[in-house]
């Protein structure tokens, strides 16, 4: 097995966003909570760290993750001492003093820092630099009182806070004050196969920027279409689908179709939810996709499951006409059904991409959420695009072999054991995704 060598973690800033939550705390005193993105950042910042061994990387940038992971790091003084380097808080130019205070487990409690200042607290400048020092492209998501919002990243490390009592609403306002200058323990390139990395980065970019840019809406489709042809998404599922159940053209559109609009959905549900209803604090953003990959994986086996009942159910249909004579129908009766079309395309969308939500969240805290909405929708038609382009081939396939065959009874008997294998390769695809949803479940 191939490990990492010093210095080369693979950083994955495209995952869960982190974020941080800023709060008064009496007179003198500001606190800070840092609650980690996904589990592999703190398998990659243990490491980078020297709280954990190199071989935790591989070559591949595969982050092999331990539970006890968090708790490892928690209670490493490399971690604190990095804490309160990589997030400080000053008052009138004054740096505030800052002490860790870090839970038994990262990956569950994350870590606060507990700024004491010199005078009584109203304004501060709150700077986070956490991760980008892995890879300039990491973003935290930030809260504060009376509804303050702010991105930060690599550009924008600051921001002004309104934290006194019984001050008025307001919102964090980012001061971007260029790259930080703290130690590097580790910088790399992103593995990306299609450059989805850059779209997203552009992206991210164009929403927190003035303006409206249309060429946005093109990269976002393309940027959908990157993520679409990446390893999964139902593109299997989608082809042994309309093969096994004899589908059409318009089929394969409305799979793409209930896919594009399940995904944009399902990134507006969660964002809203976790934006203004403090989702985050019920349940960490990597749990909740994990779980809907399991809901999708299990709608994935009940569609292979129908699919595979229902064509039992017919095999016993003979075409009857009531008279003497025998003969053979050669043309395809088309078995396909809207509900099992949505179902499907609906598991394709359930699990929303990391990079689309973290578009959309930066638009609503950036106040331009309308407009992110929209780039979400076209990064969803993007993907869409793919399954039916995916679904167009299956269909051309499947034609040019039926040419091919020449043989009736070679086509009667494709057409009674192709619905059978579909049904059963979809079953146990369903079967596939729930496994690897449950075995990464947090604490599983």
């Amino acid at each position: 097995m191939g490990v990492l060598v010093p210095g080369a973690a693979s950083a994955h800033p495209f995952g869960p966003p982190q974020q941080i939550k800023v709060a008064g705390e009496g007179d003198h005193e500001v606190r800070v909570r840092w609650l980690v993105g996904g589990t592999d950042d703190l398998t990659l910042l243990g490491v980078a760290l020297g709280v954990l061994s190199q071989d935790r990387v591989l070559l591949d940038g595969a982050v092999v993750y331990e539970p006890a992971d968090g708790a490892a790091l928690a209670g490493a003084p490399e971690f604190a001492d990095y804490l309160t380097e990589r997030i400080t808080v000053t008052q009138d130019g004054r740096p505030c003093a800052g002490e860790a205070g870090v839970a038994g487990d990262l990956a569950s409690g994350g870590a606060d820092v507990l700024f004491t200042c010199p005078e009584p607290v109203s304004r501060v400048i709150v700077t986070s630099r956490m991760l980008t020092d892995l890879h300039p492209a990491y973003r935290t998501l930030a809260r504060g009182p009376d509804g303050q919002k702010v991105v930060y990243d690599g550009t924008h490390e600051s921001a002004e806070w309104t934290v006194g009592t019984g001050t008025g609403t307001g919102t964090g306002t980012g001061a971007g004050t260029g790259a930080g200058t703290g130690s590097r323990v580790a910088s790399t390139a992103l593995p990306d196969l299609f450059g989805v990395a850059d779209f997203g980065d552009w992206l991210l970019e164009a929403v927190q920027s003035p303006g409206f840019v249309p060429v946005a809406l093109v990269i976002a489709f393309v940027a959908g279409a990157a993520h679409g042809l990446a390893p999964g998404h139902g593109k299997s599922l989608a082809a042994a689908y309309l093969i096994g159940s004899r589908g059409r053209v318009r089929d394969a559109a409305w799979l793409g179709f209930s896919v594009a609009v399940m995904h944009t959905v399902s990134v507006l549900a969660i964002a809203i939810a976790w934006t203004f209803f403090s989702l985050s604090d019920l349940v960490s953003l990597e749990r909740l996709t994990t779980g809907l990959q399991l809901a999708a994986g299990l709608t994935v086996v009940a569609v292979g499951l129908w699919l595979l009942l229902r064509h039992l159910r017919r095999r016993g249909h003979t075409h009857g006409h009531g008279h003497d004579h025998t003969h053979h129908h050669d043309h395809d009766h088309p078995t396909t059904t809207r509900p099992g079309l949505v179902l499907l395309g609906m598991s394709g969308g359930l699990t929303p991409s990391p990079a689309a939500f973290l578009l959309l969240v930066t638009g609503i805290f950036a106040g331009r959420s309308g407009f992110a909405l929209v780039l979400v929708a076209c990064f969803g038609l993007g993907l869409a695009a793919v399954l039916f382009t995916v679904g167009l081939m299956a269909l051309t396939g499947r034609s040019l072999v039926a040419r091919a065959a020449g043989s009736r009874a070679f086509m009667r008997s494709a057409t009674r054991v192709a619905p059978v294998l579909a049904a059963c390769g979809i079953t146990l695809v369903g079967v596939g995704i729930s496994a690897a949803a449950v075995a990464g479940l947090p604490g599983i």
